[in-house]
């Protein structure tokens, strides 16, 4: 997606909504469910840079990452983007807790964040606050299978549409489906994704 969505600049703009998965389920995300997917998820896409983790702490929310990304985006549309992507590769591919505070911090710097400004807003609570009116707004009409889940401008959702289906017994993978497509063969499905939304109607 973030390889695709450039070729649409000035046609179609990404809006991105706070629907933390752990208040959709009352519960945070169980590290045996994340752990699964990581490799399915590795096998999706090579390029993106997945490796299992190892830190000795393990983040018990993501609830302080969904806050961050909003000061972030505070500070314009591309630092949000950028800040967002470093989160997930921070947690997936560094093996980094993205519910502490120092390390947040640490990809604001990173990301040439106005480091100040997003220090303040974090620790304002206000940031916290536009994520739980986005989830109670988002809540009232979603339906979210899973994360990333997207809604076309005439409301239609769609959940990752380059993903296999996961089935789930509890906690565990008991089977995946067909992929859809692999690595560079997904960029398409993004685009058609992209085009759907910019001949949308409501």
């Amino acid at each position: 997606m973030r390889v695709v969505s450039p070729e649409f600049a000035g046609r179609t703009r990404l809006a991105w909504k706070a629907l933390p998965q752990e208040w959709v389920n009352d519960r945070p995300t169980p590290r045996p469910v994340l752990e699964a997917e990581w490799w399915p998820a590795a096998l999706h896409d090579g390029r993106a840079a997945f490796a299992s983790y190892t830190a000795d702490t393990y983040p018990d929310t993501t609830l302080p990452a969904f806050a961050a990304a909003k000061c972030a985006a505070s500070q314009g549309y591309e630092q949000g983007l950028w800040y967002d992507l470093a989160v997930r590769e921070a947690f997936f591919g560094r093996s980094l807790d993205i519910s502490r505070r120092d390390v947040l911090l640490q990809l604001a710097r990173e990301t040439d964040l106005d480091l100040a400004r997003f220090e303040r807003e974090l620790d304002s609570g206000e940031a916290m606050n536009r994520v739980r009116a986005e989830y109670e707004e988002g809540a009232t009409f979603l339906d979210p299978q899973g994360t990333p889940s997207f809604v076309l401008p005439n409301g239609k959702q769609i959940f990752n549409p380059a993903t296999a289906e996961l089935t789930f017994d509890g906690d565990n993978i008991v089977a995946v489906g067909t992929m859809p497509c692999v690595g560079t063969g997904c960029d398409d499905q993004y685009r058609r994704m992209l085009d759907n939304a910019l001949h949308a109607r409501v």
